[in-house]
């Protein structure tokens, strides 16, 4: 009996510290995909009144009122540092929540390391996150900062205790109500062990998609060009024999690709016209916003190179880098010939969707200029199959064809 409950103990702590260790996680990417928001919204402040920082304080101002409701928690206090460190703006709505101010250190680690950082504070029997992250494009500046205090809501807190606290009181039910049955009880651990890392693993890629489509929802009605290119971008992947690594680099890459759009204000993204010689420049510079985007996270980083090289072209001419011929990542290459021809055959507010015969016509005449011939040649080859698939699919249907997608690679 003793051996049981010492080993009951055992078990019983470890599935605790992981399971603290996911809530932690899952608190953390609540606070870090509100901080997106945040950090988009306040840019776009910067660039409509460069000199007025009232009206920074009225934009913060009015981002506390307007997220207070939103599930899961909400941010109940922010600041906004300039690039030198001063403080330019701080709104709270709680007056007696007055957290030390962020140090210059602080803040040159932020900028160093490209990175938003996240620490848990208790205070009051609440739990808030404070979050530090890079505002880009303050006025005479390369960036500033914003600093926001994320607090949990109560239930979504007592849901996490509550699964923490199941997972715990199971395994050492398990222990104690198995005695002298060794064997079957470290299989049901390792059972939930895996039925854990499954857990996270679903939360990523639910984070994956809900961040992917609410940046194609800023520039277009719906998310569907998201589910259809990387679908096409998948199929083309495994056409191509990728490894099982590089196929879900491939999907990541496919469903972020454009997440640095969040960074372009909506009067140039949103523009109905022509773009200006400097308003192209700002769109351009998508891509490094992108990149600093997922450079914070270790599980989205694998998604760099699309990122980064979906606008590079074969000849050289493309940007951010202008890398020529296979100098450009082969994931890259990829989704570049997937989205153009999802681009091509799908119908947007402004134009009609081309035939798939002609669709390929305007592929072809980019041979060996924008697309790499060896993957154009065996995207021709399963093109056909998958845009019969996904033709006039609606979201749910897409979403279904993409998870058979992730249960093959995503395990």
């Amino acid at each position: 009996m003793v051996s049981a409950l010492s080993l009951s103990f055992v078990v019983g702590g470890t599935v605790l510290f992981f399971e603290l260790r996911a809530k932690e996680h899952a608190i953390a990417s609540f606070a870090r995909i509100e901080t997106a928001t945040f950090v988009s919204r306040l840019s776009d402040h910067f660039e409509r009144e460069p000199e007025d920082h009232g009206e920074v304080e009225l934009g913060l101002a009015e981002l506390l009122r307007e997220r207070a409701h939103v599930p899961d928690g909400h941010f109940i206090s922010g600041r906004v540092y300039s690039a030198e460190g001063t403080k330019i703006a701080e709104e709270t709505m709680i007056a007696t929540f007055a957290p030390a101010l962020s140090t210059p250190d602080e803040l040159d680690a932020i900028k160093e390391s490209k990175k938003s950082a996240h620490n848990l504070l208790f205070a009051g029997g609440n739990i808030y996150v404070r979050v530090l992250a890079v505002i880009p494009g303050i006025p005479g500046t390369k960036n500033g900062f914003f600093e926001g205090f994320y607090l949990v809501d109560r239930e979504t807190l007592l849901r996490l205790a509550e699964h923490a606290l199941v997972a715990v009181s199971v395994c050492v039910v398990a222990v104690l109500g198995n005695t002298g049955f060794l064997h079957p009880t470290l299989l049901s651990l390792s059972r939930r062990l895996v039925d854990l890392s499954r857990d996270l693993l679903h939360a990523n890629l639910g984070m994956l998609e809900v961040l992917g489509s609410a940046i194609a929802l800023r520039d277009s009605e719906t998310s569907h060009h998201n589910y259809r290119v990387t679908i096409y971008a998948a199929s083309l992947g495994k056409a191509l024999e990728l490894p099982p690594e590089e196929m879900r680099k491939l999907v990541k890459g496919a469903f972020l690709h454009d997440v640095g759009k969040i960074a372009i204000g909506d009067a140039v993204l949103l523009k109905p016209g022509s773009l200006t010689a400097e308003e192209f420049e700002q769109i351009k510079s998508h891509v490094d916003h992108g990149l600093d985007v997922i450079r914070r996270s270790k599980w989205l980083s694998d998604a760099e190179a699309i990122v980064g090289g979906h606008h590079e072209r074969w000849d050289g001419t493309g940007y951010p880098r202008g890398l020529t011929g296979e100098s450009i990542p082969l994931l890259a290459r990829i989704f570049a010939v997937a989205d153009v021809f999802d681009a091509l055959t799908s119908r947007r507010p402004y134009k009609s969707a081309m035939s798939f015969q002609h669709a390929w016509e305007t592929l072809d005449q980019g041979r060996g200029m924008q697309f790499d011939p060896t993957v154009l040649d065996v995207f021709h080859r399963v093109s056909g199959e998958v845009y019969a698939q996904v033709l006039s699919r609606g979201e749910n249907e897409l979403k279904t064809l993409l998870s058979r997608i992730t249960a093959e690679y995503f395990q």
